[in-house]
Parts: structure tokens; C-alpha cells; sequence
């Protein structure tokens, strides 16, 4: 099940987000209401849940102009206010249900499998094509009976097949691309640590840019994903940003293996990998799934190309992997 979760309050959407992702709902976050009526027009939701104040347009709004373009998806409003005037309003505004601040987790949880159980019909919920058997009430996917992590997977195809067809549009802001290397840096290093790597930030002045900051991030992160698979323990990652004439310029350095010269010329292919027997987890960790689905960089490089850049393997080889993003300093105002 997917949902979008509109909250403003840092804090507070990571605290949910988790949470329901540990429950295994796949989430999208936006931090405002023209952020969350951008996401709900070019993605499909089970659930909403909506904060009331948030920035731009608040909650009520929101909910009404979901309402107005025939949005049937069921809202679940927070807020702390708990005037009863206030959730009439929300109601009437066409949200499902209310739900006030401060509120146990776990009500949170009931009233959304709630609002999911509404209207539906009763059906099998196990799906069983060949060997391959869906769980849609655990949420899970299962081949032979080893599990598939598909939420990741999915949400790529459909990056790609509507990329395909022009119809995924970005969503333009302006922003500093060494922050935004910096806050990805900061998101993985738990990550990076438990699996004995270090990663480090090298960032010279500002890069002020103008382009989508949620595909931007998505990029980065691919990258130094692909980088902790493919870097044994006590290996090390490196994050650079620079400016260059008139270009940005991003690497991502792995001291892993490298890529088999054979494999180089395929690796941004979509469902490609390489000898999986490189990667870090294949050989260390039985409990991680080894490889991903082939898309990670072949959707890094749609992304950095729709933002008028390039995404290359500058280098790979036994002492390690470079991929370098370069992006022009004045983008077009089609971006």
C-alpha cells in the first residue's frame, strides 16, 4: 500500500514515516499543500494523511481541491486542534476521518487499515502466479519462498515507463546542490556504519541550482547505494562537489572491486547487473538481498539527462568506482 503523508513538521513526518514504513506501506512525504496536490495528481495512493497547518495551503484546502478534481482517495487528517468546529470543517471538506494531536501510533495504524478496509471487496488475499506468491494483506513477495523487496522496484518501473512516454514531469525549485549532496550524505551514514564503510563529503562554495530536488536526491542516493553494495568492509566512500566552468560536478568514488571491464559498457541498461558475486553483501551477508533490480542506474542517468546533464562511469577498477554527475551552472527554464 502506498501513501502520501503531508506534514510540515520535520520531526513529526519522519516519526510517521518510519512507522509506517516499518509496517510496510511505502511513503511519499511533502512538507506543503502545492507539494501534496503535485505528488497526488502524478501518483496513484491508497491513503492520505493530511496535517491541517501545513504551508501554502492547508490542510482543508487541499482536501477540497482533492475533492473538486475527483480524487476518491481516502484522507486521514491530523492536526492539534481539537475544536469541534475544526474537524466538521475537515469533514466537510471531504476528509475520512480526524485524528488529533498528540495520538498513540498505533490508532494512527487502526484508523488508516480502517479507512483501507472500507468498500472493499473480500478476496483472497494471497495472489499465486507460477512460483511467484503476492500477500497483499502482509504486503509481501515471495519467489520459492524466498522474500522480494518490490515497493523499490515497482515505483522504479513506473519512474522509467513514464519517462518513456514524456509524461513524468519534474517539479522545478530552486535549491544548493552541496546541501542537498550533504543531507544524503548525513541520511546514509548509519547505514554506511553498519556495514564497516566510512563516507565523507568534499564540497568547494555554493551551488545554487535550479531543478527537481526529490529526482536530484534520488540520483545521489542510487549512487552511493550502488557504492555500499559494491565496497567490501573498511572500505570507504567519497562525495565531491565542485564547480567547473560552467558546470557543476558531482563524483561518487568507491574503493570496492571494481566493475568487470566486460560488464562497464551495460551498467546503465535497465535490469543489468553486474557478477552479483562483487557485491559486499553477497559475500558478508546472507540476510541482505544481494542485488537490486537493475534500475537504479539507469534511472540515476534519465534523471541527471532531464536535467540537461550527464551521468558517467568516469572509472572502475581494482582499486575502485567513479561515477560522475555534471550539470550546467544556467539550465533552461524547461526544467
Amino acid at each position: 500500500m502506498r501513501v502520501l503523508l503531508v506534514e510540515d513538521e520535520e520531526r513529526m513526518a519522519r516519526f510517521i514515516a518510519r512507522g509506517l514504513r516499518e509496517a510496510a506501506y511505502a511513503v511519499d512525504v511533502a512538507a506543503n499543500g502545492e507539494e501534496a496536490l503535485y505528488q497526488a495528481a502524478i501518483n496513484t495512493y491508497d491513503s492520505i494523511i493530511l496535517d491541517v497547518m501545513i504551508p501554502e495551503k492547508d490542510g482543508f484546502e487541499v482536501c477540497r481541491e482533492l475533492r473538486s478534481a475527483g480524487q476518491r482517495v481516502p484522507v486521514l487528517m491530523l492536526t492539534a486542534r481539537d475544536a469541534v468546529e475544526d474537524r466538521i470543517t475537515g469533514l466537510d471538506t471531504g476528509a475520512d476521518d480526524y485524528l488529533t494531536k498528540p495520538f498513540e501510533f498505533g490508532e494512527l495504524l487502526a484508523r488508516l487499515r480502517a479507512l483501507l478496509r472500507r468498500g472493499g471487496e473480500v478476496r483472497d488475499p494471497k495472489i499465486m502466479v507460477a512460483d511467484l506468491t503476492i500477500d497483499t494483506r502482509g504486503q509481501t513477495v515471495t519467489r520459492e519462498g524466498k522474500k522480494i523487496e518490490l515497493t523499490t522496484k515497482v515505483e522504479d518501473l513506473f519512474t522509467l515507463a513514464r519517462a518513456d512516454a514524456g509524461q513524468h514531469i519534474l517539479n522545478p525549485g530552486d535549491f544548493y546542490l552541496d546541501e542537498l549532496a550533504g543531507e544524503v550524505v548525513r541520511s546514509v551514514r548509519t547505514l554506511v556504519a553498519e556495514c564497516g564503510l566510512s563516507v565523507r563529503l568534499d564540497a568547494t562554495g555554493e551551488m545554487p541550482f535550479r531543478g527537481d530536488e526529490v529526482l536530484l536526491r534520488r540520483l545521489l542516493l542510487n549512487l552511493l547505494d550502488n557504492a555500499i553494495k559494491h565496497t567490501p568492509a573498511n572500505g570507504s566512500i567519497t562525495v565531491t562537489c565542485e564547480r567547473r566552468h560552467e558546470n557543476y560536478v558531482l563524483t561518487v568514488a568507491d574503493t570496492g572491486g571494481g566493475i568487470p571491464v566486460a560488464a562497464q559498457p551495460h551498467i546503465f541498461d535497465r535490469f543489468f547487473r553486474a557478477d552479483k558475486a562483487r557485491t559486499r553483501t553477497a559475500a558478508n551477508d546472507e540476510n541482505h538481498t544481494a542485488s537490486g533490480a537493475g534500475l537504479g542506474l539507469a534511472i540515476a542517468q534519465w534523471i541527471a539527462e532531464a536535467h540537461q546533464g550527464t551521468l558517467v562511469l568516469l572509472r572502475s577498477d581494482s582499486s575502485g568506482t567513479i561515477f560522475q554527475l555534471k550539470l550546467p551552472v544556467a539550465v533552461s527554464s524547461e526544467v
